[in-house]
Formats: C-alpha cells, sequence, structure tokens
C-alpha cells in the first residue's frame, strides 16, 4: 500500500515509491529464475537441437572414406569409425569406400519416433501447440532407422559376397512369383478343332 506524503501548501498529496517486502521479492525471484523459464522451456522446439540425431558408421577394415549423399548432392564425407550428424530428415546414401576394396553403397532411411511425437506435443501444449507443428513440418519427429551401420568391405578381385539384407529380399521376392507356366498335367487346358466342332479338354 502506498503511504501519502502531505505538503505544506495543503492538502496535496504526493505518492511514495512502492517498497515490495521481503516476501514479494522472493515471490518474484522465483518466478524470474524458475518459473519463467520452465513456461518458456515449452515453447522450445526439437529443431534447437537438431545434434540429438546422428548415425555412426563403421567399417571392416575401418579408416574407410563415407560419402554422404542426399538427393544426389554430397553434403558430407567422413572416415570410419565417425558419426553423421543429421540436420534434415531425407533418406541419405552412403558411399564407403576405401583403397584396395570394393566400394559399397548404404541407404539411410528415417522413421517416424512416437518417443519425440509424444514429447513434443505435451512440451508444446502450454503454447498453442505451435512448437509441435513446427517440428512436424520440419521433420525432426522423424530418426534414422538404425542409429550404427557396420559396413563390411570385399577386398577388390575376391568373390563378391552377398549383402544379408539384400539377399533376404530377392529370397523373398523369388517365393512371391510363379515358378513358370503350369504343366500339361497340373489342370492344363487344351483346345482341339475337330470337324467343325471345338473340343476342350
Amino acid at each position: 500500500m502506498t503511504k501519502d506524503r502531505r505538503t505544506a501548501a495543503g492538502n496535496c498529496t504526493v505518492p511514495l515509491p512502492f517498497r515490495p517486502g521481503p516476501g514479494q521479492r522472493y515471490l518474484a525471484f522465483f518466478a524470474a529464475t524458475i518459473l519463467l523459464p520452465a513456461l518458456l522451456s515449452n515453447c522450445l522446439t526439437l529443431s534447437g537441437f537438431p545434434f540429438l540425431r546422428s548415425v555412426k558408421v563403421k567399417s571392416e577394415p575401418e579408416q574407410a572414406v563415407v560419402e554422404v549423399f542426399r538427393d544426389g548432392e554430397k553434403i558430407s564425407e567422413i572416415t570410419t569409425p565417425g558419426r553423421i550428424y543429421v540436420l534434415k530428415t531425407e533418406e541419405l546414401t552412403l558411399k564407403i569406400s576405401r583403397e584396395g576394396y570394393r566400394p559399397r553403397t548404404v541407404k539411410v532411411p528415417f522413421v517416424d519416433s512416437t518417443t519425440r511425437t509424444v514429447f513434443a506435443f505435451s512440451a508444446g501444449m502450454l503454447c498453442f501447440l505451435i512448437p509441435f507443428a513446427v517440428d512436424y513440418n520440419t521433420g525432426v519427429l522423424q530418426v534414422p532407422e538404425k542409429y550404427e551401420y557396420e559396413i563390411q568391405l570385399s577386398r577388390a578381385g575376391s568373390p563378391v559376397e552377398a549383402d544379408p539384407e539384400e539377399s533376404d529380399q530377392k529370397d523373398q521376392k523369388e517365393a512371391d512369383e510363379p515358378s513358370g507356366p503350369p504343366s500339361a498335367g497340373s489342370g492344363s487346358i487344351s483346345l482341339r478343332f475337330d470337324n467343325g466342332i471345338l473340343w476342350i479338354q
């Protein structure tokens, strides 16, 4: 409550400046140092923490060169063992090479992250879900399908070893395809035209 100070000229009063008590000062300090940062943290987006997503690449043998491509454009290069930091959500292509060895090409796809989605939605509720919308549109709610890739390189001139994943996909594709035309004894139909009559056998 302000205190009034009367002047000698009459009843004119001059309000004294407000001075908060000790309890009010502590409350203001708490709001400025703890409460306000806690509220503002809910308005942060995962876009501000791009280095939380990374892919580690190993190779056998080590010291292989890994070229990172996005949409056909080279964006980075590391040496194994090394780590690639993902700043933008788009499928990456890794080309691994080393002198005296056959080069390898590996795809790095991205998948939706349930943990990131729940966190971004919960943290952005106090800011009308604007941070969540930003995270959704920038693609940071997705993460690499695998966080570590270990590439086996074959020496140049040695027999080519099939990639286990590619072999499984090829076997599945061959299993889904028909083996060939049906044989004569497996329910096939034959046509015969005799004396103006069409016979079906």
